[in-house]
């Protein structure tokens, strides 16, 4: 879905209040109502915004759209349409970034906004949505190209990662803002990029350049998830730009090859890249910067192909087909009867190929049939029953049950 839009590089997608959708691009910022698209860029008339080049949105609670670029920071009236200035006059810190790169924005808890230009900024909003404060922190921010920001406590302290360590901000003194270590196990090799924080149920999920983080808060232990070459089900890339939760709480994580959905049965990763394209699922580029969900929908932002749609529950139609040069293959073709025990295995009956076992989070199957030291009475399985103490029954074609 890139017709309209002003470049194939895409940064960020967002969602407003009045349900337009923003995308983030390497040639301006571009609307889409479900129609067509509105564009804006150093040129557009009669909005303009201050660089082409843009990072990252976000709407505060005063219906007015943040616009972090190149160029600096931009602010959209939605309603008038129109920009507005809101720093002129404000009597506080050097603000480099109404002017100089904003690569990073977010709304907190509060209603206030953050930002990260070549330092971390919180802008204090009043009722009215003037400029109440800003705030500043600048301590080992050296050479951080990006700083990931994220209200995971829904408190407006925001978690933020830079210097290989995860640290809370709080306000302090002199509109200044103090880090705080949140865990000794928090810190990270040298010159880590974090890019997303993503809290699932108590646990927090940091995407970084260095793989994928799950932080389990309870017990204070991290674990990481990262790209195995002769794995299928491990991360696809240890670059992970984005991660979303879809409404039936699914992690999705965006990596620079494809997307990959986690499973937790099996605490592993379904991908989806590129190469898949032949198969009717797959996408058009595999450098992934940005993804949104919406009603069933992922809108993937890529750096080369614009966006992809893409439902998370049809994207995977896994096949198991019998192949007599694959050892562990299902035994036969035609199945009558498929079960689920409570242990989440498989069982499956064939027609002439008797009982196939598939064991959770394996991909091979067991054979049992009527010649198996285990015997069936037929090797045709039509139904399946599991009874109160586990024991599975397998009824036959005319030969009874087993």
């Amino acid at each position: 879905m890139d017709d309209g839009l002003m470049h194939h590089y895409i940064d960020d997608i967002y969602k407003d209040g009045t349900g337009y959708l923003w995308f983030s691009t390497g040639g301006g910022l571009s609307r889409y109502d479900g129609y067509k698209f509105t564009h804006y860029n150093m040129n557009s008339a009669p909005v303009a915004i201050k660089g082409n080049f843009v990072h990252k949105v976000c709407e505060d609670d005063f219906n007015r759209l943040w616009i972090a670029s190149e160029g600096g920071l931009d602010v959209l009236d939605l309603r008038k349409h129109q920009n507005v200035d809101l720093f002129s006059g404000v009597d506080s810190l050097n603000l480099s970034f109404p002017d100089n790169s904003v690569v990073n924005i977010l709304k907190d808890a509060n209603g206030d906004i953050w930002l990260y230009s070549t330092k971390i900024y919180k802008i204090q909003l009043s009722e009215e949505g003037d400029i109440q404060d800003i705030l500043l922190y600048e301590d080992n921010l050296q050479g951080e190209l990006f700083v990931a920001l994220s209200d995971i406590d829904n408190d407006g302290n925001v978690w933020a990662g830079f210097n290989n360590q995860i640290y809370k901000l709080f306000p302090s003194e002199d509109n200044r803002l103090k880090a705080f270590p949140l865990s000794n196990k928090l810190n990270f090799e040298a010159k880590t990029m974090f890019m997303k924080f993503l809290l699932k149920e108590n646990d927090v999920w940091i995407g970084t350049d260095r793989g994928l983080y799950r932080y389990y808060r309870n017990e204070d232990v991290l674990k990481v998830y990262r790209s195995r070459a002769d794995d299928p089900h491990s991360l696809s890339h240890d670059y992970v730009s984005e991660l979303v939760l879809t409404d039936s709480k699914q992690l999705v994580a965006g990596t620079l090859k494809g997307i990959n959905i986690y499973n937790p049965s099996s605490d592993a990763f379904d991908q989806i890249v590129a190469g898949h394209a032949s198969e009717g699922y797959g996408l058009n580029s595999n450098f992934i910067n940005a993804v949104f969900y919406e009603e069933g929908i992922l809108w993937l932002g890529t750096e080369t192909g614009g966006i992809n749609k893409l439902s998370p529950r049809n994207a995977f139609i896994r096949n198991y087909t019998h192949d007599k040069n694959v050892e562990g293959s299902i035994s036969r073709n035609p199945v009558n009867a498929i079960l689920e025990d409570e242990d989440e295995n498989l069982w499956i009956g064939t027609v002439e190929g008797g009982l196939n076992l598939k064991g959770k989070g394996e991909e091979r199957f067991t054979h049992y049939t009527a010649s198996s030291s285990t015997h069936l009475s037929h090797n045709s399985v039509s139904a399946f029953s599991v009874d109160d103490e586990g024991r599975l029954w397998a009824g036959t074609w005319g030969f009874g049950i087993t």
